[in-house]
């Protein structure tokens, strides 16, 4: 093919020009002005999670090649209802295809050792256990559980000991993040409930996924001290809820709740996972409380004032219905699984419950206020002694002591340690304190509001205020935070020293994600926040990080 004039003369102006920076050294000019790559500082990898060989490095084989790929219900050999047909009984679908069996979506009613849901991936390793495979899962999972029980069970220095709420503000900001045993990756899905067991001796905190696991992380603030992590799987849908049970002492029972419609108590001592409670309908639980003793503080403001009774097998959850809107419901776990008090409270979505203890007079009663976070009533705030089991259907709800109005939905509403002040958490970027007279709507007031962006969106859990336990004041409470400018972190409030802003702002360099999950530990000396990634941030004063 002939070229064109005109594209000649483009082909030799390119020459002459290539050959004019080639004489005048441009290109060697360039590039010694060209500033050197400075390489960056390695973001600490979270411990707890071993990454496997896939099956495509295992045996040398392409990627492509054994690659499942997505299978119609129709080639399953199912109905779109998504049953079983004739022809897929024998475990052929159409075209030859093998049917995949569908996971089991019912609550789990048996109980089970530890050894048997225990996910082989997460863990503490030996450094010639980190490349090597196990053959025999079973035993992998028997000696990641009894690892972690050594390390749960094994003599540590205290973490902490009891200090005033003065103590806990003064030393927060000089709280760090240790990237070796404050950072790991507890589960394999987002978080959707967290807490700190109450011991003084390591942390401990747990934590539960959007698919039915549980993680588990033992570290001490000690240096040269074990860890242990260990992750169950639990339920069957999302963990929405864990409590610490109270009764034994030490913390040793965990209670967790679950979309699947059941609750289950893990013990900690005899490492098994029994099923307490299971919804006949399999309705969604979707929060759990446990009316918790009062703190040293507390107790020693209101010595004077009547017995403050807690009991510790009884505990409240909020039910979610599609067609019958929202309920509470009360069980004791003393009571077969089936049984429980159901009481309507809403036509609406309910998020959260939470409850506290109030003073009687009577030495053995059991008196609870409950308040209850909706989607459009507000906060509604209940007296335990006023809930009558017979109004269960929607045209006769209970009927609160008081409802706190709020612009949108409420995610969360948390008791204060006294007991006398309300900390809510709402859609519409304000976080507000209510204070005044629970019995009658009037006199209870918003105390103190706070500008906080508290839009999480879909991937995101939503935001729980927490307050300290160890602030006898009511003054100290942390939330997550949507802000990652410079870096993410977790915003602390103090109403006394920032009335109206954030007072301080945890956070660290292994800091990636939102910490939207919280936990503080009982004795107020830790803060865990949890991300959707599954993993665990802890702050404390750890030992070698403190001056």
């Amino acid at each position: 093919m002939e070229v064109s004039v005109y594209e000649r003369e483009r082909q030799e102006r390119i020459q002459r020009n290539r050959e004019w920076i080639a004489k005048l050294g441009v290109n060697e000019l360039a590039t010694g002005l060209r500033p050197e790559a400075v390489a960056g500082k390695a973001r600490a990898a979270p411990a707890g999670l071993r990454k496997r060989k896939t099956i495509s490095e295992a045996n040398g084989v392409d990627e492509e090649v054994v690659r499942a790929r997505r299978m119609s219900l129709r080639v399953r050999g199912r109905r779109p209802e998504g049953d079983v047909d004739e022809a897929s009984a024998s475990g052929e679908g159409k075209r030859g295809t093998t049917v995949v069996a569908e996971p089991d979506r019912g609550p789990v009613l048996g109980d089970q050792h530890w050894e048997q849901i225990a996910l082989r991936d997460y863990g503490v390793w030996n450094e010639d256990e980190e490349g090597r495979e196990e053959d025999d899962p079973e035993r992998q999972r028997r000696r990641l559980v009894e690892r972690f029980a050594t390390c749960l069970s094994a003599p540590t220095t205290p973490s902490y000991t009891n200090a005033a709420d003065a103590d806990v503000a003064q030393r927060l900001p000089s709280w760090s993040l240790h990237e070796e045993r404050g950072f790991a990756k507890l589960v394999p899905d987002r978080v959707y409930s967290a807490v700190m067991l109450p011991r003084n001796d390591q942390w401990v905190v747990a934590v539960g996924d959007k698919w039915g696991r549980v993680g588990l992380l033992a570290s001490s603030a000690t240096a040269g001290a074990a860890m242990g992590i260990l992750s169950l799987t639990v339920h069957r849908r999302a963990v929405s809820g864990l409590a610490v049970l109270g009764g034994d002492g030490g913390g040793r029972r965990l209670l967790t709740t679950s979309y699947d419609g059941s609750a289950r108590v893990l013990d900690l001592e005899k490492q098994m996972a029994s099923t307490v409670f299971v919804d006949q309908e399999e309705r969604l639980l979707k929060s759990v409380a446990v009316a918790a003793a009062p703190t040293a503080a507390t107790a020693a403001r209101n010595s004077n004032s009547a017995e403050v009774n807690a009991e510790p097998n009884v505990w409240w959850s909020t039910l979610i219905d599609r067609s019958r809107g929202g309920c509470l419901v009360r069980h004791d776990l003393r009571t077969p699984m089936h049984t429980a008090d159901e009481f309507f409270v809403s036509d609406y979505k309910l998020y959260s419950v939470d409850a506290c203890c109030l003073h009687t007079a009577q030495a053995h009663s059991s008196a609870e206020r409950l308040a209850v976070a909706t989607a459009r009533d507000g906060v509604l705030v209940y007296d335990t002694r006023r809930l009558s089991t017979s109004a269960r259907r929607r045209n006769a709800p209970q009927q609160p002591l008081c409802a706190l109005p709020h612009e949108r939905a409420v995610t969360a509403a948390r008791w204060s340690p006294s007991g006398t002040r309300l900390l809510t958490t709402c859609y519409d970027d304000r976080l507000r304190i209510w204070h005044g007279d629970w019995e009658a709507a009037s006199k209870a007031r918003t105390e103190h509001t706070f500008v906080h962006n508290n839009n999480t969106g879909r991937w995101v859990t939503a935001f729980d205020a927490r307050w300290n336990p160890a602030s006898a004041d009511d003054t100290l409470f942390a939330c997550g935070s949507m802000h990652n400018s410079p870096y993410h972190g977790v915003d602390v409030f103090h109403t006394r020293h920032a009335p109206h802003a954030v007072w301080h702002r945890l956070g660290g360099d292994a800091m990636t994600a939102i910490a939207a999950v919280l936990a503080w530990h009982p004795g107020g000396q830790a803060l865990a926040g949890a991300t959707a990634s599954g993993r665990l941030y802890l702050w404390c004063p750890w030992d070698d990080q403190t001056a």
